[in-house]
């Protein structure tokens, strides 16, 4: 190897340190024309080395192109193995792309202004205890939506007789009507609000047992 090499290089992770320290990074080696320039004052089997070394490490970089989901589709770069809960997913991305790198996928997610303070990064798994707490929580949820969807069906129905269709009767009136017809209005209203109740009780019998 040539004498200008004295430390660990950055690139290959194995070489010593050369006069390309600055120069050879990612970006650069990807371009195969700045790749020939950086290479241009070495020859022979030390061009070669380094060039070697380089088309592996873009390799590494970059992911399997032969498996979709080991590299990211926006920026070619290599890809891990993670997921977000498809609420986040879904205000972050609205294209065709569905693979996506963590870096990626949070540049897009702060272009949109979602912000947090720090991005938490845990092991699937790691805690046991937030996993059921969140099953716990979605069932929660959902458990809320049902009584949500009863207390509208009372309203609604409560809303279903407006005054300005049915006016309040001369209850007066309506009593001496019923007490010629040999009933009286306690027992015609006790019904009608028999009937009201046990309607809103099977609504919430229904919705109580889930």
């Amino acid at each position: 190897m040539s004498d200008r090499i004295k430390l660990r290089c950055d690139v290959c992770g194995e070489a010593e340190n050369c006069d390309f320290y600055c120069e050879l990074t990612i970006d650069n080696v990807i371009d195969t024309k700045k790749l020939d320039e950086l290479l241009c004052p070495l020859t022979g089997d030390e061009a070669g080395w380094y060039e070697v070394k380089v088309c592996e490490r873009i390799q590494e970089l970059e992911g399997d192109k032969n498996h979709p989901e080991s590299y990211c589709h926006l920026c070619g770069g290599k890809n891990i193995t993670w997921y977000v809960d498809n609420e986040l997913w879904n205000k972050v991305i609205d294209s065709k792309v569905t693979i996506l790198c963590p870096i990626c996928f949070i540049k897009i997610a702060e272009q949109k202004n979602i912000k947090p303070t720090a991005w938490r990064l845990s092991m699937e798994g790691d805690a046991p205890e937030v996993d059921i707490l969140r099953i716990k929580l979605v069932g929660q949820v959902e458990r809320i939506q049902e009584l949500e969807a009863a207390l509208e069906r009372i309203y609604i129905w409560a809303k279903a007789y407006p005054l300005k269709v049915f006016p309040e009767p001369d209850f007066k009136k309506v009593a001496e009507v019923l007490k010629a017809a040999g009933l009286s209005l306690d027992a015609v209203s006790a019904s009608n609000m028999r009937h009201v109740i046990t309607r809103v009780k099977d609504i919430v019998e229904q919705a109580l047992k889930g």
